[in-house]
């Protein structure tokens, strides 16, 4: 590791101890699974699930869907 990643590593696990209870050891080994992402090993301390993004091919499509939507509700 050089230098650069060294301190970036370093001011991760600073903000993931600030936000967290865990242990430098629990958190170097959770940033390994997380791709070194430290938003994701906050998100997953606290059991934030990532959101899973609904592809609309087209307007119309969403559109027809609010439609459907809004009859089934009234």
């Amino acid at each position: 590791m050089n230098n650069t990643e060294e301190t970036d590593m370093n001011e991760k696990i600073q903000i993931i101890m600030r936000q967290t209870d865990l242990s430098k050891d629990e958190i170097i080994q959770k940033l390994k699974e997380c791709g070194n992402d430290h938003i994701l090993v906050i998100k997953s301390y606290f059991g934030i699930k990532p959101e899973s993004k609904k592809e609309i091919t087209s307007i119309n499509q969403e559109i027809y869907k609010q439609l459907r939507h809004k009859l089934q509700i009234h």
